[in-house]
């Protein structure tokens, strides 16, 4: 086995470098992007429209449109997850979206627990009567 030429060393320092540089440039415009106005006002509105949701979950009696607007609620947080990263969403509108989150999926949880305690069971092996055409 040959031992490295000096050509080869520099060659995969240059390299490296290259890479540690295309790396942060791309981290940088990362963090620039996600910081643009327009994408922090989406965001915004759509954690609006969560809390709005949210709130109606909150107030509505029947369980189907509870769970209803408890599944918009966590679908707008996710679409605003989307745009903006859990720390400027923070920033920007005061709201925990970890800690929110947890509390819409709880709710829904509970609420699928209630409806599926409501729903009437069926028997499955009653004998069904078969279908005499086919």
């Amino acid at each position: 086995m040959k031992l490295p030429v000096r050509d080869d060393i520099l060659s995969a320092c240059v390299v490296m470098l290259v890479v540690i540089l295309l790396a942060f440039v791309s981290k940088t415009t990362q963090k620039r992007r996600h910081s643009t106005t327009e994408i922090v006002r989406a965001s915004k509105e759509l954690i609006l429209q969560a809390q709005t949701w949210s709130k109606m979950s909150q107030q509505d009696q029947a369980m189907l449109f509870k769970l209803q607007h408890t599944v918009l609620a966590l679908s707008y947080l996710n679409a605003a997850r989307l745009l903006c990263n859990d720390d400027d969403i923070l920033r920007h509108t005061n709201v925990n979206v970890h800690t929110t989150i947890r509390e819409l999926e709880t709710a829904q949880r509970k609420l699928m627990q209630k409806m599926t305690k409501q729903c009437t069971s069926t028997n499955p092996s009653a004998n069904v009567p078969a279908v005499t055409w086919l």
